[in-house]
């Protein structure tokens, strides 16, 4: 499908300052992301994790610099070097994997953790990949999605007002410091114009999608912003279990 391989074009073609980006977060931040996926998750050594859309690999070190047996998958190569590179410099033992989140080639119930962040807005088939994180789930077992509300600027009204609003966060903007290859991020803006989550508001997409999915405890923690549209949702993470059959 043409879409997803100019998803992974534009993804290899971010890789190296991508990697740059998610190595300084990981020196600032590691921590309290670590702290928060472990309260969320009980995750804990020896726990089996899969990092979908594992990027460079920042979650995947994050956790598996604490004993955990982590795996990571991305649908571009030219990440999955990058993730490879920098566990290598850690000196952690995870294993990378060149693969589509829509379509894993895992066995059912492979893991007890699985992590995603960033990465279903990204997606041409979203609910696909919320089906393949539940398969390879083990039962019983906990999903934790980081994501947000990325493009809905682009056909919803109240978010481009704020989308285009003059900024009060200071917080630091990694990926525009470290993007030393110059690469064009309307790219990505223009691709996800034809992608399904660009037009959806979210979380609520996400908790009528894993209605149907089998699993319960579903729990939102969100980031909002206040406009005067109302509050708007920008980020949200999400944590769910799959059931146990009985």
């Amino acid at each position: 499908m043409q879409i997803t391989e100019d998803i992974r074009d534009y993804w290899n073609r971010r890789s190296s300052g991508f990697s740059d980006a998610i190595m300084a977060e990981m020196s600032t931040r590691g921590e309290d992301i670590l702290d928060r996926i472990v309260a969320l998750t009980g995750a804990g050594t020896g726990s089996r994790v899969l990092d979908v859309g594992c990027g460079p690999g920042l979650l995947s070190m994050i956790l598996g610099r604490t004993g955990m047996d982590v795996v990571g998958i991305d649908y571009s190569e030219e990440m999955i070097k990058e993730a490879e590179s920098n566990a290598s410099e850690q000196k952690l033992d995870i294993k990378f994997v060149r693969m589509d989140a829509q379509d894993m080639d895992f066995e059912d119930g492979s893991f007890d953790i699985v992590v995603s962040r960033d990465v279903l807005w990204n997606l041409p088939f979203p609910e696909k990949a919320y089906s393949e994180m539940v398969r390879v789930l083990r039962p019983g077992g906990r999903g934790l999605v980081i994501d947000g509300n990325y493009y809905l600027h682009l056909f919803d009204e109240r978010y481009a007002r704020r989308r285009y609003a003059p900024k009060k966060d200071d917080r630091p903007d990694y990926h525009s410091k470290y993007n030393q290859d110059g690469v064009d991020f309307n790219i990505i803006a223009d691709i996800a114009k034809d992608l399904p989550l660009s037009r959806e508001e979210r979380p609520a997409w996400d908790l009528r999608t894993l209605g149907s999915l089998g699993v319960s405890d579903v729990s939102y923690q969100l980031k909002t912003v206040k406009t005067d549209g109302g509050n708007l949702v920008v980020g949200f993470t999400e944590v769910f279990t799959k059931e146990v059959l009985r």
